[in-house]
């Protein structure tokens, strides 16, 4: 029997800021187009917003209204749904490009993460390819940087995204009810 020791077999913290910290030194010369992204998916979130707003006002002043004849209703309902898809094709587009964006720049970072890998790689003793197998190296150097490209392209900003679409519904539900968005909001034991 071996007693072969894995990097992958030792668990560690779920978080660790000094490595994410190091990691953020690689997206500090694309932070121009990380912000365009945070910018485009605030202008995607406010879009999927106005959604149920569209259906709220198309019922509100025209399905539920008795003094407009039906041609009124019709005209009313097919306006608010003419907004609805124009809203929706406007996310798709700027959602579309906000990946477009993103990938760009996960792109680059894992262009400079791996010139930082290989030129380490090349400076480290043979002692050290002979202690560890080689194919594992390799298999660390590819699958762990494509897990980084997955967390820069998808993850950082699928958090902002959230967190945005969040605070989006909070401030609509207070503009339209202040008072049922507090009573929603509290917790009640009985």
């Amino acid at each position: 029997m071996t007693n072969f020791r894995y990097d992958d077999e030792i668990k560690g913290k779920i978080y660790d800021h000094v490595l994410m910290k190091r990691l953020l030194h690689y997206v500090r010369p694309y932070k121009k187009w990380f912000f365009l992204s945070v910018l485009m998916i605030m202008l995607a979130s406010g879009l999927e917003l106005l959604w149920p707003q569209f259906i709220r006002l198309s019922i509100d002043r025209y399905v539920m209204n008795d003094q407009l004849s039906p041609a009124q209703k019709y005209d009313g309902v097919f306006y608010y749904s003419l907004l609805y898809l124009a809203t929706l094709l406007l996310s798709v587009v700027v959602q579309y490009g906000q990946i477009m964006v993103m990938n760009y720049m996960g792109q680059k970072v894992l262009h400079d993460i791996r010139l930082d890998l290989f030129a380490h790689v090349e400076y480290l003793s043979v002692n050290f390819f002979s202690r560890n197998p080689v194919g594992r190296l390799v298999t660390r150097l590819t699958n762990d940087v494509v897990q980084l490209n997955e967390l820069f392209t998808t993850g950082i900003v699928g958090i902002f995204g959230d967190i945005i679409m969040l605070l989006g519904v909070v401030a609509l539900m207070f503009w339209m009810h202040v008072k049922l968005t507090l009573l929603s909001g509290c917790a009640t034991k009985k």
